[in-house]
């Protein structure tokens, strides 16, 4: 009975995490700028792609936590200025979503080198707030290095192969 409500759990949950709203990092989906469904503010960005890292857990005996965690990139908080919807654009936003799911793999490495009871909650949301601000420091250094002062094509294509095998340094899952 017990296998049985833990394989509902995560079916629910895998249901739950994907909504119309939202959209989790596959290899074979790109972006495309019909996902950009959000409204422009006053920001000198060209685009926004507001991803996350989502994580959910339960017990899957008595003692030890099973996660469940999803890089997930939210339509209607990702937008695109009229005029700006090119290919190199396109690109520079998929490249923050690849670095999000860099970032979802090596949270989910992290946890599963360890066995988790009830009492390590705290180092759960430790773990967690650590990847969180790792990634926020990359995606700012991202941003820098690429489009500081105008689009930088030779740096944003160091950037995409460097984020290509950072990606595949964990297994998808």
């Amino acid at each position: 009975m017990r296998i049985l409500l833990l394989i509902i759990y995560f079916f629910v949950a895998k249901s739950y995490a994907q909504t119309l709203d939202t959209l989790h990092w596959n290899v074979n989906r790109k972006l495309k700028w019909a996902d950009f469904q959000g409204v422009q503010n006053d920001s000198v960005n060209e685009a926004v792609s507001t991803c996350s890292i989502s994580y959910h857990y339960c017990c899957d005996t008595d003692i030890y936590y099973k996660f469940i965690i999803c890089n997930v990139f939210y339509k209607k908080k990702s937008w695109v200025k009229n005029g700006c919807q090119n290919a190199d654009n396109l690109n520079h936003e998929q490249t923050h979503f690849n670095i999000s799911e860099y970032y979802s793999r090596k949270l989910r490495n992290e946890l599963r080198t360890h066995k988790f009871t009830s009492k390590d909650e705290i180092l759960i949301n430790v773990i967690y707030d650590n990847i969180i601000y790792e990634l926020k420091q990359t995606q700012k250094k991202y941003d820098i290095e690429t489009t500081h002062l105008k689009f930088d094509k030779v740096t944003q294509k160091k950037w995409d192969k460097k984020v290509t095998k950072l990606i595949e340094t964990y297994p998808a899952d």
